[in-house]
Parts: C-alpha cells; structure tokens; sequence
C-alpha cells in the first residue's frame, strides 16, 4: 500500500537554529547522548551533554519531537509524540525514582537528529534518496538537476534530498560511541540530507580508501567526499552553516559550542596514521617474521632442507561450471592424504561471476578446499588489466569477493588470496585495493630466469619493501609497499630440454602423451625438492585438466607417498611460512590439522 504524504517544509532554513548557545537545565537528562523532550513544546527539544544537562534545540515549523526515533517528525493530531514520556518523567519524579531512560543509538544532521542504520551505507555516490516518514522508503525526483563538470561514465540519478533522516530499520536500544570515524560500512551515516554533488568523481582522492567512507576535504571544512573506492570519491556539501564532523561522519551544525571539524582529523592522521614509504633493498634484520619476510631463497625460520616440508600448491584458474565439474570430482576421488591423515586441499582462482555455478563452488569449499578471487569477468583485452582505475579494480576484486560470500555461502574472512587475470598487474592500483580490502596474498609475479635451470626457486615474501624486477618479471608491477600483504610468485617451469620456460604449468604444449606429461612435471619438482624446498606451484586451467588427469592422478599419488610432501591451500602455506615448523613436530601444528 502506497504511503502519501504532503510537502513537509524545508528543514535548511531551520537546521542550525540553538535556541540558547548554553547548556539548559534539564532534569529528565541522565547522561550525554540521549534526546529528551521539551517540558511543553513538541517542537523542541534537548541533546542532554550530561546529567540533567542539555542543549535546547528546535525542529523547525511544522515538525515535532518523535523520542521512540530520535527524529524530527510530522505533527501529529492530541497530545503529540511526547506524552508517553512526560508522563514517565512526571511519574517517575512523583515516587522519587531515578530510573534511567534507555538511551537510543543516534546522530544529527542540522541539529535534528536521526536513528543511525545499515541501510544507510548503501547510498550511491551519484544519487541521494528521499527516505519515507515512515518505515518505506521512497525517492522523490528532483525538480533540479545538480551540473557536475564532466558527465560519469555511470548513470546518475540526482533526486530529492529528503527533509526527514528516518530510516527504515528499528533502532538499537544500545549506544554506539562516535569517538572515531567508522571504518566499517554497515555503521557508516550519511553525512547529510541535503548534501549535494558539486563535482565529477576524482581520481586523486589520497584519503579514500574504500566505499562508504566519509573523508575531509582538504581545506574546506563544509565540503567532504564520499568515497567510491580506492583513491576514488564523490565532492559533496554541507547546507549553509553547518560543516563536515569527521568524527560522526555527519555535517555538525558550526555554532554548537566544541564542535569537530575535519582539521582535527587532518591534524591527527599527519601525527599517527601516516607511516613512510619502505624503500631500497630489503633489509633481513628489520623485516622479521610472522610479518614480514624478504625476497629470496631462504628457507623460512632458517630449518635445513631436511627438516622442511615440500608444499604443493595445486592451484585452478577460472570459471566453476557444471558441464567440466566431473573432472574436479575425479581428480579429488583418490582420497589422497597428507602424512598427518588429512585430505589434500587445492586453491581455486574463480571468476565469471555470471556463469560460475555458486553450488558447486560451495560444494569445492566443503571439501576444505581454498577459493579466492580472479576477479568477475576476467575481460579481454589483457592489457585492461595493466591499466584499470581503482573503481574497476574495486568493481572485479571485491565485487567478486562478495559474490562468493553472498552467492555461494564462503565466509567473507576465508576469502583472501588473489590471482591477476592472464597474469597481467594493475601495479599500485591493484595492489592498494587487495591490501584496503582485507585480502591476505597475491600470487601473480612471476619470477626466475628464462632458460637457467639451475636457478634456486624464490620462497614466498612480503611486500613491505618495493619489489624489484628480479621478483616481479612482469609489464607492470608495484612501485609502492605494502607492509604484511603476501607474494606467493610463480616461479618458472622449464622443459626438459632447459630451453624453454613457462609461466604456469599448462603453458607448455609439447608433451603428447600421460608418460611425457608425468615426466615433466617430476623434472620441475625436483628442482625444488633437491634444493630449497620452496613450494612447488602446479597452477593449471580446467582445459590442461581434461586431457592430462589421469597423469596428474599418477603424479600425485607418486610423491604423496613421501613422508615430507604436504599439498596444501595457499592459505595453510602461508600459515606455516609465518611460523614455520620443523617436520619433526609438524603434526603438532594445528592449521595442517584435519
């Protein structure tokens, strides 16, 4: 059933009206935060500032006080929005109680406050919506178009600002603290009813980091961006005499006594939160594990070769879909176990979030195997990879992330690994999306010499220093770092001739038969297992599979049956590079438990 309701009057003109600039006697107040009403007037009412302590406020004509929300609401015909809670106050100073209001989760805007919800932190960075007065919600178009400088090359929709900051969830009974901008985007608020994009996204926004976030400008304090990504932001305004509280994330009025503004916020990220760039080589006795750890072939915590497990990392790339699914279940049919009795587990790389069959991803996640993200469309052409912006990085990263969280049930907190489509970087601009994103590890560099056989595989490392060609052999890498976020490279395959080199196991088209194809892949094991122990990638494509299985099924089987070969997920090798184990008490660490 459609609600109508009748043009309520513009709150702009009535926003920041303080009927006294002082704090007022209120004796229902018991501590700050909470919204009391007016002894008499519905129109008015208190923002307590402590016991029996508040500021006296005003809704505005037309409006009243409404306590159950904490909102500014429509008049109402007989004795208003307040008498439940005059009685209780009048009741309550009868029998000489001192019973304690529940205090409502609440911000302002303009002096008129409003129920803090989830809802909220939906908001596209091109359209404000006009929330309903009551528990729907509706967008009213615009009579007038916002002019931005340059069209977006997304669809805008400019509607109404709404008058009235109701939301449709029910509000909390507990109190939410405001001491620090939020950082996640289910208790974000929107900043403003009546803010309004004044400017074309930018893509140099330094202190976005990811959507939903509300940041300063950098001078003006009525000005503030919300953010669409990385880097990435929409230039929005707040109504006439009032400015950005980067502390609330809402725009404050300017002449209530001690209010935050965002040079506060800019003051305290140049004293704490900026850390310097890492640069030069790394350096082994600054960057320590569990945390850091420096490019090259030494084995982590410093065990000898024979007291070092040999990872696998069997690893797929792509689509999940039921006409190829059978050769997963056959590959996975042998029961294979590591030495400790757990079943192998394998990492799947997974995009095209149009086709992919969510079932069956979810079907691989149970048989304890890993998934992350290769991004939604994985598109052509390769070199898109090589030069997308943040919002399209943002877009096929986390985008993917959340398809498989939603889509296909995996836990958003067990999604942590990337791999680039067609191994083609986005240098800075990928990176800073997987590290803001919470991802853990990439594993798309590619490393080791062309045709040198007898060069040492590279172990894992850490990005806290810039990484160098040597270690990231491909058209475009990071120049940045990136403290704690993880490399798992590719290091090279070669035939067995050593005249060619391959960056993925399937690139290599000359074996023709199960015989070749088991020799080549016991001919680039070895170069791991007789030197370093590194872990050993086999990173292949459903199409490699089809032809090959039966020779990887052989393969498998054959070095599973050494008492130090573990196949394991990405993630589990990482786990056991942050704190590495000697195989001696191997069966002791619980992350290779079953």
């Amino acid at each position: 059933m459609d609600i109508v309701h009748s043009k309520r009057p513009d709150l702009t003109s009535v926003c920041c009206e303080i009927l006294h600039t002082r704090e007022a006697k209120k004796e229902s107040c018991t501590e700050a935060g909470e919204y009391k009403c007016h002894e008499t007037d519905d129109s008015k009412f208190y923002h307590c500032t402590g016991p029996k302590h508040g500021i006296l406020l005003n809704c505005g004509n037309g409006l009243e006080f409404n306590p159950q929300y904490n909102v500014c609401d429509w008049e109402v015909d007989g004795d208003g929005y307040c008498k439940t809670q005059r009685d209780q106050s009048k009741t309550t100073h009868d029998v000489g109680a001192t019973t304690k209001s529940p205090t409502k989760s609440v911000v302002t805007t303009h002096s008129v406050p409003f129920k803090r919800s989830s809802t909220l932190s939906k908001i596209l960075s091109t359209t404000t919506s006009k929330p309903s007065t009551h528990s729907q919600t509706t967008s009213k178009p615009s009579t007038q178009s916002q002019t931005t400088s340059k069209p977006s090359t997304h669809p805008q929709t400019t509607s109404k600002p709404s008058t009235h900051s109701q939301t449709t969830s029910k509000p909390s009974t507990q109190s939410q603290t405001t001491s620090k901008p939020s950082t996640h985007p289910q208790t974000t608020s929107k900043p403003s009813t009546h803010s309004q994009i004044t400017s074309k996204p930018s893509n140099s926004l330094k202190s976005c980091r990811k959507s939903n976030e509300y940041k300063c400008h950098e001078t003006n304090n009525s000005l503030f961006y919300l953010c669409t990504g990385f880097e990435t932001g929409a230039l929005k305004t707040c109504p006439e005499g009032s400015h950005f509280n980067p502390v609330a994330s809402i725009c404050t009025c300017s002449n209530i006594p001690n209010a935050v503004k965002c040079h506060n916020q800019d003051d305290q990220s140049k004293t704490t939160t900026s850390k310097p760039q890492l640069t030069g080589p790394c350096q082994p006795e600054r960057c320590k594990l569990p945390k850091c750890k420096c490019p090259g072939t030494e084995i982590p915590g410093s065990l000898p070769t024979n007291a070092t497990p040999q990872i696998i990392l069997l690893t797929f790339d792509d689509g999940i879909y039921w006409q190829t699914f059978d050769y997963y279940r056959n590959l996975f049919s042998m029961n294979l176990t590591n030495p400790n009795g757990c079943p192998v587990g394998a990492t799947f790389y997974v995009s095209d979030s149009k086709y992919s069959d969510p079932a069956l991803v979810k079907e691989l996640y149970d048989l304890k195997h890993e998934i992350a993200t290769h991004t939604q469309t994985h598109r052509l052409p390769s070199t898109y990879w090589n030069n997308a912006n943040s919002s399209d990085y943002y877009r096929e990263i986390v985008g993917m992330k959340n398809w498989l969280s939603e889509e296909a049930s995996i836990p958003k907190e067990k999604i942590v690994g990337y791999r680039s489509p067609y191994l083609e970087q986005g240098g800075d601009t990928q990176f800073g999306t997987l590290k803001l994103n919470e991802f853990l590890y990439d594993t798309s560099m590619v490393t080791g010499s062309f045709s040198n056989t007898t060069e040492i595989p590279i172990w894992p490392f850490t990005l806290d220093y810039p990484v160098i060609k040597k270690y990231c052999q491909l058209r475009v890498c990071p120049n940045n770092s990136y403290p704690g976020f993880w490399e798992f490279p590719l290091n090279r395959w070669y035939n067995e001739a050593g005249d060619d080199s391959f960056s993925m196991t399937d690139e290599n088209r000359v074996p023709q038969n199960s015989k070749d194809v088991i020799s080549y892949l016991k001919y680039n094991f070895n170069r791991h297992y007789k030197r370093n122990k590194a872990p050993f990638g086999i990173f292949l494509h459903m199409a490699w599979l089809m032809k090959n299985l039966a020779a990887l099924q052989t393969f498998l089987k054959e070095v599973s049956h050494n008492n130090d070969v573990w196949i394991v997920t990405v993630s589990q090798a990482l786990q056991w590079i942050q704190n590495p184990v000697p195989l001696d008490k191997i069966s002791e660490f619980r992350n290779w438990k079953c």
